[in-house]
């Protein structure tokens, strides 16, 4: 659709995702070991990336209209007259709808060290430094909000009237 990828989103197939780790045994009579591992890990794009985006349009044929008349769903609760129909909704730019086309998933660096001490026949002291980074995470923005300067009137209202106020009027997050 559009030039749209099936999926929403292009997929970044260039990962590589090695684990390696590593025991050794300091004096050779299997009383003092050290082991250590690194892996890096990816997160595959998925629906959790792509939902937002895909409850409106152009991905949904039929949105959702909020703060409307039940007597009439194109007339809004503000009682402004202003009407909004399903027809009339803006296609958002790809850059605004909140998907990218392109970006690299989720990375995930793990890494760890540690020492063990046999104390006994039944007991071992251990002490490790556990650590991880991640990279290239996902970000999700709420984009379609009124100005901070009506947020007075607006909680003073109840909420009332707030679809009007979007800057993309007739859509949700």
């Amino acid at each position: 659709m559009g030039g749209i990828p099936n999926g929403l989103v292009n997929n970044w197939w260039p990962e590589f995702g090695p684990r390696i780790g590593f025991a050794y045994d300091l004096t050779g009579q299997g009383k003092t070991v050290v082991r250590g591992g690194f892996g890096i890990l990816y997160d595959r794009v998925q629906g959790n990336d792509m939902y937002n985006g895909a409850t409106n349009t152009p991905f949904d044929l039929s949105p959702t209209l909020h703060n409307v008349l039940l007597a009439n769903p194109g007339t809004s609760i503000g009682g402004t007259g202003n009407t909004i129909t399903a027809s009339a909704l803006p296609i958002l730019p790809l850059g605004e709808t909140g998907i990218a086309l392109t970006y690299k998933p989720p990375t995930n660096y793990q890494y760890s060290i540690g020492v063990q001490q046999s104390l006994g026949p039944r007991t071992v002291l251990g002490v490790s430094y556990v650590g991880s980074q991640s990279r290239h995470e996902s970000d999700g923005r709420e984009i379609n909000l009124p100005a901070e300067t009506l947020l007075p009137g607006l909680v003073k209202s109840g909420g009332t009237g707030l679809n009007q106020d979007m800057n993309y009027l007739g859509y949700g997050g």
